[in-house]
């Protein structure tokens, strides 16, 4: 897999480096708690958990990070979940602090795929756990040979809003985005018509909670660079009546 060399990456190699030098790291086993809770409805189990570790000396591949930062340890966790996705948690460490990990450490069961807090990290993605844990991940279309059963797109409806003031009507536009698993799905209202918008038969992965769901066009994503941005992904709600 590769990632493009970006703003986001020169901004999270100055970021990690300060944290790197000035204080201890800790590992994936540590994971931190979420503030949105787990929900089972849209959860995705988990396939597989890896624990990547590579010594000083010997960078992580396809890891910009840890390719300007060679003298540290790299320890990257991978988790492949059962709808074609893999998130990945990469972390630099110094020597001490590399020693305090328990870099066997795996995890099992079920997941939501979320937004994290932009304000808070770089990581785009977070996963929440069962037990409300959650961990900062890197997300990825893993596998395009061998793609699973996923709902695609067959209806694309736009509707206009009309808000009435004073001395003018305001128009705002809405999408309303309809599966082949029979959902319908509106977009938030927004001020101009979306430019290009998902062709039909694009294959979707849904993520994200019933508070905050989201669309991701898994076919939006370049083979080349399998790398999930926001750019790839839809906030919207449910709608239950066409």
């Amino acid at each position: 897999m590769s990632k493009s060399w970006s703003f986001k990456y020169f901004k999270s190699l100055l970021v990690l480096a300060v944290l790197v030098l000035s204080c201890p790291l800790y590992g994936a086993k540590k994971f931190s708690r979420s503030s949105e809770p787990f929900d089972k409805d849209c959860s995705v189990e988990i396939l597989e958990s890896i624990v990547e570790v590579y010594p000083p000396g010997n960078p992580c591949p396809s890891e910009p990070l840890s390719q300007a930062l060679p003298e540290f340890w790299c320890v990257r966790h991978c988790i492949h979940l059962a709808n074609g996705l893999l998130a990945t948690n990469t972390m630099l460490y110094d020597n001490a602090s590399y020693h305090k990990l328990n870099t066997r450490y795996e995890c099992s069961g079920r997941v939501n795929v979320a937004l994290s807090d932009p304000q808070k990290t770089n990581f785009v993605f977070s996963l929440i756990f069962e037990d409300n844990g959650f961990l900062q991940v890197d997300l990825w279309a893993s596998d395009f040979e061998k793609p699973i059963d996923l709902p695609s797109v067959v209806s694309l409806e736009q509707l206009i809003k009309t808000i009435p003031h004073w001395f003018y009507d305001e128009h705002k536009l809405e999408y309303v985005i309809g599966l082949s698993d029979g959902t319908f799905w509106i977009t938030p209202q927004q001020d101009s018509v979306w430019v290009a918008p998902w062709p039909f038969r694009s294959c979707i992965v849904k993520i994200g909670t019933n508070r905050q769901p989201l669309l991701l066009n898994l076919n939006a994503v370049s083979r080349d660079d399998p790398y999930i941005s926001l750019e790839h992904c839809l906030k919207v709600q449910k709608r239950n009546n066409i």
